[in-house]
């Protein structure tokens, strides 16, 4: 009985023996795990603070150093003095020819603007005496009796639908310059044309005539001026 009992004692305790050695070995293999990760995770911290250290210089240089352009390369070789005489009459020649440039560009400019300014306000131009034709007819009683509210002018009607051309013709009588003008009118109650001739008497243009025509069902004319 007593052997039994021994015996059963000494498997307990190789039970134990091998429990707590099975234990340490796994407290062990867990604290050297842990060890490693952290030996990793501190390394790929140091990793990362290097690069955004690096990458913090890197925009810092860039920053302190930007990149020059093409154009500032150009501006600077233009900005050195010239030191011999031949780079000097190289560069008043360019300067020379830079504001001979300039200068004809503004009298090109100046002569578009001159011509397109004639052509809309000039009273010798057709569309000139459109405009002041189309006022004056709106200013008449007679035409607001006869075509009514929101009167509207136009030119001649192009292929494309467009409106704008005002149908004129340029003539020499009696030693005079002459212009003639017919465009269209479009009212609330009718509509009609507007014929006009200007002629150019002394240096100084004027009506010969200023004549509306109503082309409803009832035909009837207005004559605003009469001069000839």
């Amino acid at each position: 009985m007593i052997s039994l009992v021994r015996t059963d004692l000494q498997v307990l305790c190789r039970i134990g023996a091998n429990s707590l050695s099975i234990c340490g070995r796994r407290y062990v293999n867990s604290k050297l795990l842990l060890n490693s990760n952290l030996r990793l995770t501190t390394m790929v911290r140091l990793y990362s603070n290097k690069n955004e250290v690096k990458t913090t210089k890197n925009i810092t240089k860039e920053i302190a150093e930007p990149e020059r352009s093409y154009l500032e390369d150009i501006l600077d070789e233009s900005e050195e003095k010239p030191k011999t005489t031949g780079q000097k009459v190289k560069r008043a020649a360019e300067t020379s020819f830079y504001v001979s440039a300039g200068l004809a560009s503004c009298a090109v400019l100046g002569g578009l603007v001159y011509l397109l300014v004639k052509e809309l306000v000039s009273f010798s131009s057709p569309n000139g005496v459109y405009r002041d034709a189309f006022k004056r007819v709106k200013k008449d009683d007679r035409c607001f009796e006869l075509f009514g509210e929101g009167l509207r002018a136009h030119g001649e009607t192009s292929g494309r639908g467009r409106r704008r051309h005002i149908a004129n013709q340029r003539f020499e009588k009696d030693g005079q310059q002459r212009l003639r003008i017919m465009f269209h009118l479009k009212g609330d109650k009718a509509n009609g044309k507007v014929h006009a001739e200007v002629a150019n008497i002394d240096g100084k243009w004027d009506y010969r005539f200023l004549i509306v025509e109503c082309e409803d069902q009832r035909p009837h004319t207005i004559v605003l001026i009469d001069n000839r």
